[in-house]
């Protein structure tokens, strides 16, 4: 890289890094379109339980999450309760933390974008692929919504973005349905 190729980057690097906090992760905005149009499987559902484990000493820890689906928007959910798996997790009294990836709890009402891999499913886009669904009792409905917030979001020419905004439940996946049939 050349000097001034260096300067030009140089503010933007810094201006990120100062931006976000501690232990975050700095990646490509997916716009929902992207997500809808890469994603393999799109659930709706309901987080049953999580388990992690390390497939062998040395290696990686992996944690499944295991999701009973309410609705499938995009593709064929092979079963009434699908597993994912996300690389980190605590096995052990060991932590892997991968910053910028969704965490998930039990009970949890949630929309996902899941990727079939040769390990099965695995969550699309770190936290960009988990969208957590409540009730917002200010507008009175249910929406969807996301915790970006050890995600740093930058386009590909490098301007860092706002947080996702959230939105109507019926809206989102009438948005995300509408996209996977233009696929």
């Amino acid at each position: 890289m050349n000097r001034l190729n260096f300067l030009r980057f140089c503010p933007a690097a810094v201006a990120v890094a100062i931006a976000l906090p501690a232990q975050a992760m700095v990646m490509e905005l997916l716009p929902l379109r992207e997500l809808t149009r890469r994603a393999d499987l799109i659930v709706h559902g309901q987080v049953v339980s999580q388990s992690a484990r390390r497939e062998a000493p040395g290696h990686d820890i992996w944690t499944t999450t295991t999701l009973r689906v309410q609705d499938s928007l995009e593709g064929a959910a092979p079963a009434d309760v699908i597993t994912f798996e996300q690389l980190g997790g605590t096995a052990g009294g060991i932590t892997e933390l991968i910053p910028g990836d969704a965490t998930f709890q039990p009970g949890e009402e949630v929309i996902v974008f899941l990727k079939k891999t040769p390990r099965g499913f695995v969550l699309y886009g770190f936290s960009q692929g988990k969208f957590t669904v409540h009730f917002d009792p200010v507008t009175d409905a249910r929406i969807v919504d996301r915790d970006l917030s050890h995600a740093g979001l930058v386009t590909r020419d490098g301007r860092a973005l706002p947080l996702y905004a959230p939105a109507r439940l019926d809206d989102f996946e009438a948005e995300i349905r509408a996209d996977a049939a233009a696929r």
